[in-house]
Formats: structure tokens, C-alpha cells, sequence
């Protein structure tokens, strides 16, 4: 089972994906500014692609913020579905939507697309690496994920003995920095173009 605790909607296609191939229960969770969803995501069900589309220009915790009860909120919900889920007992089958701002909580109907891509086609773009943005900002802090085609070994043994914050995976490397043009000018840098 995975628990979406994610900061961005392009990880959440990915653990979508990821989830649909191997059916795994996903548990949903977001939230920005004073409002926030919950939704159960099981296999040969309603999927995230079916409910959600690619979009771009949405507010986000950098640009919008958010208030940390109902992150709070979202968790708790979240694990308590997870537990039922897990507990085999009944779960909820609705989208949850919370706004703290006038205290309401809206059951939302969702139905499965017979022409989703993802759960119906088996088309899985970011999966393959298609559909991954090429560097990814996490809300709330100075970290921003590249990916990117290197030589791992010889990255790996170039900044093991540098000051710097750069963690290196197979295909992709983590960076902290002040801004995006630190960052990519850290990874040209260190990683290569």
C-alpha cells in the first residue's frame, strides 16, 4: 500500500502508474491553502488519472501555502482509511473533499474512465519516463530533483569529496540550493549537461 504524502502532481501520475501495474492500493492525500482531498485508489477501480487531469499553472504550497491543520487532517484521514483498508473492513469509496475554511466535508461520486489511459489503455507514460518533468522543486524547501543521463561511478566519485549538498541516484540527482539557476548551474557543474 502507498500513501501519497507527495508535493507535487507529476509524483502523484508516477505512484498512479506505478500502482496500477502492480495493483497496490494508493491512498491518496492533498492539500493546499485551507483545503484538502482524500481518495482511496484500488486496483481495477477508479484511478487518479480517471479523476485528475494534467494541468499546469495550479497554486501550489510555494506559491499559494497551506495551512498545517489541514495537512494534519488529510494525514489522519489518510492513515485511518489505510487501516481499514488494511483491516479488510469498509472503506470509503467517495472522493473527500475538506475545506477548513468553512468547516465542510463533500462525499464526491467518481466513476472510472473506460477511456483513462492509465487504468483502461495500460499506457504508462511517466512510468516509462516519458511524461517526467526535468526538475522538480519540493514545496517548502530548497531541494530540486534533475534528472538526467550521466556515467553514475564518475559523477558518485566527483562530489564524494566536495562541500556540496548533491545526492546522486541512477538516473537522476538531488540538489539543494537557493533557486533553480543555483541548482542547475550546481548540476552542470558537478553532473555534466
Amino acid at each position: 500500500m502507498i500513501l501519497d504524502c507527495t508535493d507535487n502532481i507529476e509524483t502523484r501520475f508516477l505512484i498512479n502508474e506505478f500502482c496500477v501495474k502492480n495493483k497496490v492500493p494508493f491512498v491518496y492525500g492533498a492539500a493546499i491553502g485551507s483545503s484538502g482531498y482524500v481518495f482511496n485508489i484500488m486496483p481495477e477501480k477508479t484511478c487518479f488519472n480517471c479523476i485528475f487531469k494534467e494541468v499546469s499553472g495550479l497554486d501550489t504550497c510555494e506559491t499559494f501555502g497551506v495551512l498545517n491543520t489541514i495537512t494534519n487532517l488529510i494525514a489522519s484521514v489518510q492513515v485511518n482509511e489505510a487501516l481499514k483498508i488494511l483491516l479488510n473492513k469498509d472503506y470509503e469509496k467517495k472522493l473527500l473533499y475538506f475545506n477548513l475554511e468553512n468547516n465542510s466535508l463533500a462525499k464526491i461520486d467518481v466513476e472510472k474512465n473506460k477511456d483513462c489511459m492509465v487504468c483502461g489503455k495500460k499506457i504508462f507514460d511517466y512510468l516509462n519516463g516519458k511524461k517526467n518533468k526535468e526538475m522538480i522543486k519540493f514545496c517548502g524547501s530548497s531541494n530540486y530533483l534533475i534528472k538526467g543521463n550521466f556515467d553514475y561511478e564518475k559523477v558518485k566519485k566527483r562530489v564524494e569529496n566536495e562541500n556540496i549538498n548533491i545526492t546522486i541516484f541512477k538516473n537522476k540527482v538531488l540538489i539543494k540550493a537557493k533557486d533553480e539557476k543555483e541548482a542547475k548551474s550546481l548540476y552542470t557543474k558537478f553532473v555534466g549537461n
